[in-house]
């Protein structure tokens, strides 16, 4: 059994039980009736960046540090703001590391792994890592010196893992 979180006639949210471990069959039972089994890959970190799509490009669900400020491009969006060195990303994420099963998260995980960040090909500090909600966590980076105005890909690292490729983050002075 694994405790779900979220249902829509698309999509349906589960945590991954505890103790798991290479492909799993996955099935969904409602009202008695199961569906087919679809295997699928547990693993211990596997990070994905929450993300919004504009005008053709894909940024990350992140704000600027202690704001309701999008990280984005203002050009297509009003309410974003370009990054600049110095600024503090707070970014959110799922799958650094495991979280607690079944539980509502009442005060901020720590992660207890090894996270790390970059920003084109520049290492980006990261200030903090840690589980703020069940499956959510929050990953809070500084945006490094050096960079021209530009857009440049977004990664983060959780024991060596990546997170998907094509979140860009657009840098101005």
């Amino acid at each position: 059994s694994a405790p779900v979180y979220y249902i829509s006639p698309t999509q349906i949210n589960v945590q991954a039980p505890d103790g798991i471990s290479g492909s799993v069959p996955v099935v969904v039972t409602k009202n008695g009736a199961s569906s087919t089994a679809v295997n699928a890959n547990a693993v211990a970190n596997a990070p994905g960046l929450f993300t919004y799509s504009l005008g053709g490009k894909v940024f990350p669900s992140a704000l600027y540090n202690g704001t309701v400020t999008l990280v984005g491009d203002p050009a297509l969006y009003g309410a974003a703001a370009k990054a600049k060195a110095g600024d503090i990303i707070q970014h959110y994420s799922t799958g650094l590391g495991s979280s607690p099963a079944g539980n509502i998260i009442g005060s901020t995980i720590v992660f207890n792994g090894t996270a790390t960040a970059t920003v084109g090909t520049a290492s980006a500090t990261v200030q903090f890592a840690g589980l703020v909600g069940v499956g959510l966590f929050q990953v809070n980076i500084i945006v490094p010196s050096g960079l021209a105005d530009g857009e440049y890909q977004l990664l983060i690292k959780a024991n060596g893992v990546s997170s998907q490729t094509g979140v860009i983050i657009p840098i101005t002075h």
